[in-house]
C-alpha cells in the first residue's frame, strides 16, 4: 500500500480494497457465541485482529473513516483561517506573496502507531520521521519513513530512507519567520 493510498483511505469498503492491492484479505467469521470476529489473511495464514492490534477491529477502523471524513467535510466547509498580509507600504513595488505552504497534520494513528507530538511537530516541519510496523505475523518491527513531498502535496511512507528528500527554500524561509516571531513575541 504506498502511502497516498493508506491517507487517502476513506471508508470499510476503500480499506478492503488497499489491503487487497497488497493480497491481503478480511474475513469475518461468527464464532459459538455469536460474535462476529475479524480475520487478516495472508496467503494460507489467518491473523486475528486482536493478535496483530486491537485497533484493527472493524468497529474502530469505522468510526476513524467517519472521523477522518467529518473532519475534512469541515475544512472543506471552513473558510481560511490564513493569517491576512499585512497592507504593503507605497514605497514597496507591488508584488503577489507567495501562498504559504502548510503541511496538514498526520492521523494520530499510522498503520496501527500512534504518532506522537514531537513526531507531529517534526513532520510538519517537513521533516521525516521514523515509524516501526510488524510485518503479519512479525515480532520486531520494520523501520517505515514518513515525509511530506512538496511536489505531490501529500504524505509519503516508504521503508527505504529518503536520501533525496529536500524541504524547499521558500518552506524553509517561512518556518524561519514563523519561529522568529513566535520567540519575539511577548510571552505571558
Amino acid at each position: 500500500m504506498t502511502s497516498a493510498q493508506a491517507f487517502r483511505i476513506q471508508d470499510w469498503n476503500s480499506f478492503l480494497i488497499a489491503l487487497k492491492r497488497q493480497c491481503i484479505t478480511v474475513k469475518e467469521k461468527t464464532g459459538q457465541s455469536g460474535k462476529t470476529n475479524l480475520y487478516y489473511c495472508s496467503g494460507r495464514h489467518e491473523f486475528w485482529y486482536r493478535k496483530l492490534d486491537p485497533f484493527f477491529s472493524r468497529e474502530n477502523l469505522e468510526l476513524k473513516f467517519k472521523a477522518r471524513r467529518e473532519k475534512q467535510q469541515a475544512a472543506k466547509t471552513q473558510p481560511g483561517t490564513a493569517p491576512q498580509p499585512k497592507p504593503q507600504r507605497q514605497s514597496q513595488p507591488k508584488s503577489k506573496q507567495p501562498e504559504p505552504i502548510v503541511i496538514p497534520p498526520l492521523p494520530d494513528i499510522v498503520c496501527g502507531v500512534k504518532i506522537d507530538r514531537l513526531k507531529q511537530q517534526a513532520y510538519q516541519e517537513g521533516k521525516f520521521i521514523s515509524i516501526g510496523i510488524c510485518d503479519p505475523g512479525g515480532v520486531v518491527p520494520i523501520n517505515h519513513w514518513i515525509w511530506y513531498d512538496f511536489d505531490k502535496r501529500e504524505p509519503v511512507m516508504s521503508r527505504t530512507y529518503p536520501y533525496d528528500h529536500k524541504i524547499p527554500e521558500a518552506f524553509l524561509r517561512q518556518l524561519t519567520a514563523k519561529q522568529s516571531s513566535a520567540s519575539s513575541s511577548p510571552s505571558a
